[in-house]
């Protein structure tokens, strides 16, 4: 009696083990939810190329590097005119990359150097009809405010994106595309040093 309890308890560990190992969480070092962070908890110090502090940020720029990352669209829902995307990023370069974390640029940027910003946008396809929207924007810079993903590393990312109106009629032909494009600042000044190359996912039909 006493091994058939020990092997139906080692079977339940097992279960559970398998269980969470079957979680898409589980492949991630972090999941980032963008989604419920509340309007509260952002700030911006500004669009760079305004007059800010008595300083006049610029905005143009030449420099471009690019990201060590690869993304991927793993999952999408759709709720109405919303979509709630599930973005995968994963580290692919040799050395590790800290992903913007923070949604609050006020913590992230005031003071701080190496400063950077993390773009996230959505394309719409459908037919020949194409336009693009913003979905949500991270900030590194102050401790706390990145990601550290080692070599071939991932995280999850967790955002919503307004369908664009002229799209909702077309949702069975449409494809979404996601695109991350990062920007550096000067330390001490509302000033862009340099722009990432844009990173593309491949596109995803939402039905």
């Amino acid at each position: 009696m006493r091994h058939i309890l020990l092997a139906i308890s080692y079977f339940i560990a097992a279960t559970q083990l398998s269980a969470e190992a079957a979680r898409p969480e589980s492949q991630y070092v972090f999941v980032l939810d963008l989604t419920k962070t509340p309007q509260s908890a952002r700030s911006s110090l500004g669009v760079p190329g305004e007059h800010v502090g008595g300083v006049t940020g610029k905005i143009q720029t030449n420099a471009h590097y690019q990201l060590p990352i690869d993304i991927t669209i793993v999952n999408l829902h759709i709720d109405g005119p919303v979509v709630k995307v599930e973005l995968e990023i994963r580290n692919h370069g040799h050395a590790t990359f800290g992903l913007p974390s923070c949604s609050n640029e006020l913590k992230a940027h005031l003071g701080s150097k190496d400063r950077r910003t993390l773009q996230f946008s959505f394309n719409f396809m459908a037919d020949e009809h194409r336009t693009s929207e913003v979905a949500d924007v991270t900030y590194s810079g102050a401790p706390g405010c990145a990601v550290n993903l080692q070599e071939g590393a991932k995280a999850l990312v967790i955002l919503s994106v307004n369908v664009p109106p002229e799209f909702r009629e077309l949702l069975s032909t449409m494809q979404i595309q996601a695109v991350c494009t990062e920007m550096s600042l000067e330390n001490q000044r509302l000033e862009i040093s340099a722009f990432s190359d844009p990173i593309k996912s491949s596109p995803v039909s939402l039905q």
